[in-house]
Formats: C-alpha cells, sequence, structure tokens
C-alpha cells in the first residue's frame, strides 16, 4: 500500500469513529454554490394552526384545544334573584351578560393573564314615562393567576374594572395540582372563591352593606355546616364519568369531554384537557343562591381563535 494510500484509510478511519456518520466533504467545484439550494417549500416552518373540529370526536376536540395569545373565551351569564343593591359594586348587571375574555399569556401550569369585556343592558325611563335600552360596557385586566398549586376559582362576578390582580387563585382554571388530584383521586380541596378573604376584600366593601353582609353570612353557613354539620364544604369530588358540553370553537357548533366536579358551594365543568382545565360552567347550590341569587353561575359558550 503506498503512502498516500495509507493516509486516505486513516483519515477516513478516524472520521467514521469521531462521527459516526462519516466525514464532512466540500461541494465540488461543479456543483452549486450555497447561494444555488433552494430548501423545499415544505420544509419551511409553518405558523400557529387553527383548531379545526370536524370529524373530531368529543374526546378529541377537548384535547387538542390551545389557549395563545389572542384567543377568546365568550361567556354568558344570566343574573337573577340577586338584591339590586349588591350589583353597584360588581362588574355585572341584571339579566342577560355577556363577557368577552382574551388571553394576553397563557404559561400551562405557571401562568395566565388576560383582558375582559363584559356588556349588559338595563332600562331606562324617561320624563315622559317611555322606557329605552342603556348599554353597560365594563372593562379590565386580571392575572396573572397561579396555574401550578392554586386552589380556588374567581368567579368573574368580582372582577374589579381596570387592573386586578388574581390573589393567587387560578382564575377561571384549575391549577395543575387541583386537576391531577381530581382526575387521579377524584377528591380535592377547591374554593369556590366566595370565602377567601383577599378576593372579597379586593371589593373593598363597607363595612356593614348588602354584599358585605352577604359574604359574612355565606362564611357564617359554610363554618356552621363544617362544625356542626360534619361536613367539608371545601372538599370537592369528581364525577367519574365524563360529561359532554356543547359550544363553538372556531365557528363551529361541536362538544367537548368535560369532569364534573361537586361541593357544598355547588357544582362545575372543567374541560378535560391536563394543560388547559378551563372551568365551563358555574352553578352554584343552594345555601349560595339563596343569598347570591345566581350572581355566581356562568358559562362559556365559545372558543375563538384557538390553535391546535
Amino acid at each position: 500500500m503506498s503512502r498516500n494510500t495509507l493516509r486516505t484509510v486513516i483519515c477516513l478511519s478516524f472520521c467514521a469513529l469521531a462521527l459516526g456518520a462519516g466525514c464532512w466533504q466540500a461541494l465540488p467545484s461543479s456543483g452549486p454554490k450555497p447561494a444555488d439550494i433552494v430548501i423545499p417549500s415544505s420544509t419551511t416552518p409553518s405558523g400557529p394552526k387553527l383548531l379545526d373540529t370536524s370529524g373530531m370526536s368529543s374526546a378529541e376536540v377537548a384535547n387538542n384545544i390551545k389557549l395563545v395569545q389572542a384567543s377568546v373565551i365568550e361567556m354568558r351569564q344570566d343574573v337573577s334573584g340577586v338584591d339590586p343593591a349588591m350589583l353597584s359594586k360588581l362588574s355585572v348587571g341584571p339579566g342577560e351578560n355577556t363577557r368577552d375574555i382574551t388571553i394576553d399569556r397563557f404559561a400551562p401550569g405557571n401562568l395566565a393573564q388576560v383582558d375582559w369585556k363584559s356588556q349588559y343592558t338595563t332600562q331606562s325611563v324617561g320624563k315622559d314615562g317611555k322606557t329605552s335600552d342603556v348599554n353597560h360596557q365594563l372593562v379590565g385586566t386580571m392575572g396573572p393567576a397561579a396555574l401550578l398549586d392554586s386552589y380556588s376559582l374567581y368567579p368573574p362576578a368580582l372582577w374589579n374594572q381596570g387592573d386586578s390582580d388574581a390573589y393567587s387563585t387560578g382564575m377561571l382554571w384549575l391549577s395543575q395540582d387541583v386537576y391531577e388530584n381530581l382526575t387521579r383521586g377524584g377528591l380535592s380541596t377547591y374554593y369556590f372563591g366566595l370565602t377567601e378573604a383577599d378576593v372579597i376584600n379586593a371589593l373593598r366593601l363597607e363595612p356593614g352593606s348588602r354584599l358585605a353582609t352577604a359574604f359574612t353570612e355565606l362564611k357564617r353557613q359554610a363554618d356552621d355546616t363544617i362544625n356542626n354539620g360534619h361536613l367539608d364544604v371545601y372538599l370537592a369530588k369528581a364525577d367519574p364519568k365524563t360529561v359532554q358540553w356543547q359550544m363553538t370553537v372556531n365557528g363551529k357548533l361541536t362538544m367537548v369531554d368535560a369532569m364534573k366536579v361537586s361541593s357544598w358551594f355547588g357544582t362545575f365543568l372543567v374541560l378535560k384537557n391536563p394543560y388547559y382545565p378551563l372551568v365551563l360552567e358555574v352553578k352554584t347550590s343552594d345555601p349560595v343562591h339563596a343569598i347570591f341569587g345566581t350572581l355566581f353561575d356562568y358559562e362559556v359558550i365559545e372558543l375563538k381563535d384557538v390553535d391546535t
């Protein structure tokens, strides 16, 4: 073997050992220059893709929902049986309310921040005795939600206008801890945001006001149920049977899988998606209704600009 041939063999052997896939070789002088190489369009990166629910099962839709910046959650609240004196400090009015909640930031299992706008209509009586509709619109920001280890909801009816803190609640989502507790063991401590001091204090209620008195009475009943009824009002239980929830997703009416959860405060449905466990519906219990009517009940009717 000649000296040049031996040198080539040694070089090839070294490259194979070091790289495991052969040596890098320069482009032939007669071949295309780097500037002439065109990357096929199929290999170029694509942007976010909106979720198309066509042909999907309810489980597939729930699993594929991804909330990103500019995704919108549309909510409906029918406020009835509520003392009008309670509403003056709140971001809802009597009758039907709609609320659009736009995602500003969302990091699954970490945090969420949103912008929101709510609307409702009341009637005004003029000097001539004629009635006319008065449209009300309230806006605000809320967050950051604590999506890792929070154990509380923040009812939208209590959201303040302007910039507001979520006070370490999960806001509209279950935290990772609560979701895992409910899906694995069927039980979890969970608060409805109706007896937590931080949330209620954020309203800056005057002592003795109708709303302050109502919260005090609910807390008294909850404590009495714990002490005398020997029932943990803050223990939430998940129904082992999956239920379906109907709503519009990216313009198409569809069904999604949800988990039904109940406690002394009421029941709620949660999207069966471990990364985006949105609370889709809240129905408060008779003890809550007796004091607050349907003030804290709501339902999510539509998701817009949802990715997959």
